[in-house]
């Protein structure tokens, strides 16, 4: 049925912002009236349990649903999605089993790393999204191979530190090799996340960014914004959390330059 855009947020350095990133991507492309749907890739589940889906996925998540693709006949897709109490927002959910995954996509003889791919393909032959929005691990595995062999446009949120910005070249890399096989992958963009301009390590590093990759950095940036944190205490997105808070705002800001990228044009006016 549908075609939709599949972005992914990824970046193998941890606390870099990529559930953050990720949810609030899709709350914001929900409210801009589109329908999407969330992957949790990540074994940790964050992405899961900001959408209050913390008690489903025994046999409803993503890893089930990658194993399922090779032992049932008549495998569909669309059985894995949970849906939320927020509109335009469905989810394949994450599973402490997630830590099998790699292994299982390792041992597969053929096409291992086009099993997202797959699973996709099975999603849109009955559901019409207008997106997919992917979190993912802090790896550079195979599952994440998989997720970028599936995806349109990379997200890499980067934290300001030296850390942080320290960690670019090798999720960069691992793009390039996954063009080989997905030849239409695109960075959509990089976000500078948590941000403290008051630092002077964040003005350091986000000079360091953009003298490094300034044709692919997002204007918008990303505050430290305790809302935040209260949200994923709260197990709320932060947009339905704190809808005016700094970095609501922020984010928001940031999806009508992501939707520029992808050239699409929000559903409702905001």
């Amino acid at each position: 049925m549908g075609n939709p855009i599949v972005l992914t947020c990824a970046n193998h350095k941890g606390g870099s912002g990529k559930s953050s990133l990720a949810g609030s991507l899709i709350s914001a492309l929900a409210e801009q009236g589109f329908r999407v749907l969330g992957v949790d890739g990540d074994m940790q589940r964050n992405l899961s349990t900001t959408y209050g889906l913390r008690e489903f996925g025994k046999e409803k998540n993503l890893y089930r649903a990658i194993e399922d693709l090779d032992e049932k006949d008549d495998f569909n897709g669309a059985d894995y999605i949970v849906s939320t109490e927020y509109e335009n927002v469905d989810f394949i959910v994450s599973h402490e089993d997630m830590a099998l995954l790699e292994t299982s996509l390792m041992l597969k003889m053929a096409e291992r790393e086009r099993y997202v791919s797959k699973l996709i393909d099975s999603i849109n032959e009955t559901q019409d999204y207008d997106f997919i929005v992917f979190d993912t691990n802090p790896t550079l595995g195979v599952l994440n191979f998989n997720i970028f062999v599936a995806s349109n446009h990379i997200i890499i949120p980067v934290e300001c530190s030296a850390y942080g910005v320290d960690g670019l070249g090798a999720i960069l890399k691992f793009y390039k090799n996954t063009r080989r096989v997905n030849k239409d992958l695109k960075i959509g963009g990089i976000v500078m996340h948590k941000v403290d301009i008051r630092k002077s390590i964040a003005k350091d590093a986000i000079e360091v960014v953009r003298d490094m990759f300034g044709d692919i950095i997002f204007n918008t940036m990303i505050s430290i914004d305790t809302s935040v944190e209260k949200s994923q205490w709260d197990e709320i997105p932060l947009l339905y959390h704190t809808p005016d808070s700094r970095a609501a705002k922020q984010y928001r800001q940031l999806t009508k330059e992501v939707l520029a990228v992808v050239g699409k044009q929000s559903v409702v006016q905001k």
